[in-house]
C-alpha cells in the first residue's frame, strides 16, 4: 500500500471490528487487536509497513494500554500521602540521581 496513513486507518478499522467480534465471543477485546494485526502486517497482506510514524503510534498505544489502563487513580490518590509513596519515590529517585552523577563524572552524556 503506497499511503501509510491509509494502511493505518484500515488497520484501526479492522481492529475495532474484531474487538467487537471478540467481545461478542466473550474473549478479551485485545485479542481482536492482535488478530487484526496479523493479516494487515508484514506477515499477511503487508498493508502496513513499519515506519517511524508507526513506531510512534505503537509506543503511544503501548503506554496507554499498559500504563493508563492499569492505574487505579482513586487508590493512587488515597495512598499519595502515605509513607509507602514517599519510599517508592525515593527508591526510584535515589538510584536515578546516583547514575546521573556517575555519568556526569565520567563524561557519559
Amino acid at each position: 500500500m503506497t499511503n501509510p496513513m491509509l494502511g493505518l486507518a484500515l488497520l484501526i478499522l479492522l481492529a475495532k471490528v474484531l474487538e467487537e467480534v471478540a467481545a461478542r465471543l466473550r474473549q478479551p477485546p485485545l485479542l481482536g487487536d492482535v488478530v487484526a494485526g496479523l493479516p494487515m502486517g508484514p506477515l499477511g497482506f503487508s498493508a502496513v509497513h513499519p515506519s517511524d510514524e508507526l513506531e510512534l503510534f505503537i509506543t503511544i498505544g503501548i503506554f496507554f494500554l499498559v500504563g493508563l489502563e492499569e492505574i487505579d487513580v482513586a487508590g493512587f490518590l488515597a495512598n499519595l500521602r502515605t509513607r509507602l509513596f514517599v519510599a517508592s519515590v525515593a527508591a526510584f529517585a535515589a538510584p536515578f540521581a546516583l547514575v546521573m552523577v556517575v555519568c556526569r563524572y565520567f563524561g557519559l552524556g
